[in-house]
């Protein structure tokens, strides 16, 4: 079978133009690999940059270059780019670039003609997705569309108001159509019929995010290397938090919870805080305020084998998302046999807490998350146990899930003007 990804973005380590990482990019590579060592034919596009054809452990990454966007202009995809130009009321460097997904439209269309795909797999529902939504249901081509969270119920400042209006306009409209779509996690069907006034879920399959089982094992010396950095010593207890720094995964409550424990409690403790860390500048000011420069460390933006390094060192994983559709850090930490400790309204929260694998705060309050923390200090866990729980989240298992959809596909019973219509207020 021939399936065509489309994303924003992948996320592929020491690489010049898919160097956005997060959990997302990470998830998209992983299943498009996933995929192809199941014998599929995977082809990815993305709007990452302009891109050469080549093969990345077995994706053939689309060529995707200015002349041939420019040669694959369509009338309509470009009358739609100009169309949005003017109704929307953004900057005009930013309906510029937003208008040149619609212009790019035409090379998509050319793309599926040529290469004749068996199905398109878009990932997101975003104004990025609609030109490529417009052009699979004008050719009639099956898709399935995965949303990795629910962007439309985020509070933070990281989504815009447009791309949350366009995600509650798609799930109405895939509610009043049949359109199927999948989730990451339960608690994202549980949100929607909460939020959003629908008369059906049967359209909608929850599949799990999944983590490669086979962690990378770092040399001695390689741990040495960190401990040594760091000033890690036998007796100390390693604490991790994983996460690009943003308001959203909400970084600075943990840095807060962590300094409320007694000074006796943290002697032994060192935080490490693993991300991106260009938005860092509060929480490092709230570290240097509560004098916890050295036990807690903003480690920054690390590839995977750099992070394996921290994982095997680490005795906890932490996350405080303010939401979080999935929260692929847990099941990465349990890999390695690491407990976890997190709110319990976070929407996976019963596709993976086991009371042997992690400890929650049950009230979204720094106290609660705090007793939480405690309490996994005091407890014993067991490594074989969190490692072979683990192993229901292994890549394999979500691929065959996916692969069980993809014979399933079906043709979006939606037309061009429909997706059109969810960018309009």
């Amino acid at each position: 079978m021939k399936v065509l990804f489309l994303a924003r973005y992948i996320s592929v380590d020491d690489d010049s133009i898919f160097n956005n990482m997060s959990g997302y990019g990470y998830i998209v590579k992983e299943l498009a690999e996933m995929l192809s060592h199941e014998g599929y034919e995977i082809d990815l596009l993305t709007h990452s940059g302009f891109t050469e054809q080549r093969l990345l452990n077995g994706i053939r990454i689309l060529k995707k270059t200015k002349i041939q966007l420019l040669k694959s202009l369509k009338l309509f995809y470009c009358l739609q780019g100009i169309k949005f130009f003017l109704y929307n009321k953004n900057s005009f460097h930013r309906r510029i670039k937003e208008m040149l997904y619609f212009f790019a439209a035409g090379y998509l269309d050319k793309i599926l003609v040529k290469n004749n795909y068996d199905l398109v797999h878009i990932h997101g529902m975003e104004l990025f997705a609609i030109p490529w939504m417009q052009v699979c249901a004008k050719r009639k081509i099956p898709t399935i569309i995965t949303l990795h969270g629910l962007n439309s119920l985020r509070i933070d400042k990281g989504v815009s108001e447009l791309d949350q209006l366009i995600e509650k306009k798609f799930i109405r409209l895939a509610d009043e159509r049949s359109i199927s779509y999948t989730l990451v996690s339960s608690g994202l069907i549980e949100r929607i019929k909460k939020n959003f006034i629908i008369n059906r879920v049967d359209n909608i399959k929850v599949i799990l995010n999944g983590t490669n089982l086979n962690t990378p094992v770092p040399y001695g010396f390689e741990l040495d290397e960190v401990k040594a950095k760091y000033g890690i010593s036998e007796s100390d207890k390693i604490i991790i938090c994983v996460g690009n720094i943003s308001e959203r995964k909400n970084q600075k409550e943990v840095v807060k919870v962590f300094g409320m424990l007694e000074e006796t409690e943290r002697e032994n403790l060192k935080l490490f805080i693993i991300g991106d860390k260009s938005n860092s500048t509060d929480i490092q000011k709230l570290i240097e305020i509560m004098g916890m420069q050295e036990q807690v460390f903003l480690v920054g933006k690390v590839n995977k084998n750099e992070i394996s390094k921290f994982y095997s060192l680490a005795d906890y994983n932490i996350t405080a998302s303010i939401d979080e559709g999935f929260g692929l850090p847990i099941i990465e930490g349990f890999t390695y046999g690491i407990p976890s400790i997190f709110f319990s309204d976070i929407d996976a929260f019963n596709d993976l807490f086991d009371e042997n694998c992690a400890v929650v705060a049950t009230e979204r309050t720094s106290e609660d998350l705090n007793m939480a923390l405690k309490s996994a200090l005091s407890k014993s866990f067991d490594k074989a146990y969190i490692i072979n729980y683990a192993r229901s989240f292994g890549l394999e298992v979500m691929t065959k899930k996916y692969i069980k959809l993809y014979q399933e596909r079906d043709i979006i019973n939606a037309s061009s003007k429909d997706f059109m219509n969810l960018i309009i207020k």
